[in-house]
């Protein structure tokens, strides 16, 4: 695109590139100037103006960033009307967003007017969340760079929406000789919160000692009630992988998977498997609503 100051009476048909203040309101950059607006700035003593002439291989912003947004959205997400250059593409489902972080950063360098934004990777995201905008930064994109660009979407993604499985849970707390009840009631609503809001229902929910017999008898007892998976939030935390709970779940047959995160807070969390039933070992950050280890499970 070429940019010129012009008399305001050549510049009808013109870009207008800087919004023009007028004595009762103004004309907003972008605008095609028509007559109206000759007339409304020669009323307000406005002589010339910064405009812009549209080359042959220009594509205007919002015509660009319409089929960007579609080359980059599957199946999986929506599509917002374009406004000023900008498009949203929204989740239709609720489920985990998955951000390849290395195409989007080459994407964004195969022109300099473009910024395609996302959220991170791994966020959890919901139906109606916007998860990627594209902007077309100038008013147009030369054809050359969007060819670039839908070529490049041809053959990469860069995401991808995992949609949560509605699990049924068993969940077991255990209580220690003298602790307050109030805590695990607490603790409660927290882990009710969670596993609602990734599309899953508790099932069962227990309150038992905090010891290896009661704990064994529990999931076992869980296990027949159709069951996907087992959360244990502990009065005290796993410190050890010959801790009460890995003894259980090797006495009834099944594997550790992971003890230990490398996340803080939640870095205390047991994953594993009896059968087909997957058993969550919680950290004590869980009472928490902040995110932690648990959430990564």
């Amino acid at each position: 695109m070429k940019i010129f100051e012009k008399y305001i009476q050549e510049a009808f048909g013109c870009l207008l590139m800087h919004s023009v203040f007028l004595k009762d309101g103004r004309i907003r950059k972008g605008k095609i100037i028509d007559k109206n607006d000759i007339a409304m700035m020669e009323r307000s003593d406005i002589e010339k103006v910064q405009v812009g002439e549209l080359e042959d291989d220009d594509i205007g912003e919002n015509a660009a960033s319409g089929l960007i947004a579609k080359a980059i959205a599957t199946n999986q997400f929506s599509i917002s009307p374009t406004l000023s250059g900008k498009t949203n593409i929204t989740s239709i489902a609720d489920g985990l967003i998955e951000i390849d972080e290395g195409n989007v950063i080459k994407l964004n360098n195969l022109s300099p007017n473009i910024a395609v934004s996302t959220l991170n990777n791994h966020d959890v995201v919901y139906r109606g969340d916007h998860t990627v905008s594209v902007k077309i930064i100038s008013f147009v994109i030369s054809s050359s760079d969007l060819d670039k660009i839908l070529n490049f979407l041809k053959k990469n993604k860069i995401v991808k929406l995992k949609k949560f499985n509605s699990m049924r849970f068993g969940v077991i707390y255990t209580i220690a000789k003298n602790e307050k009840r109030s805590l695990i009631e607490k603790t409660k609503k927290s882990i009710m919160s969670r596993i609602s809001n990734y599309n899953s229902t508790i099932m069962d929910e227990r309150v038992v000692p905090h010891d290896i017999a009661s704990i064994k008898n529990n999931v076992v007892e869980l296990l027949e009630n159709n069951i996907n998976c087992i959360l244990l939030f502990l009065s005290t935390s796993i410190t050890d992988v010959n801790d009460i709970v890995p003894t259980v779940i090797n006495d009834l047959g099944g594997k550790i998977n992971s003890f230990g995160m490398p996340v803080d807070p939640g870095n205390l969390t047991l994953s594993g498997k009896i059968n087909d039933v997957d058993i969550i070992v919680a950290a004590g950050s869980a009472r928490s609503d902040s995110l932690n280890g648990f959430d990564w499970h």
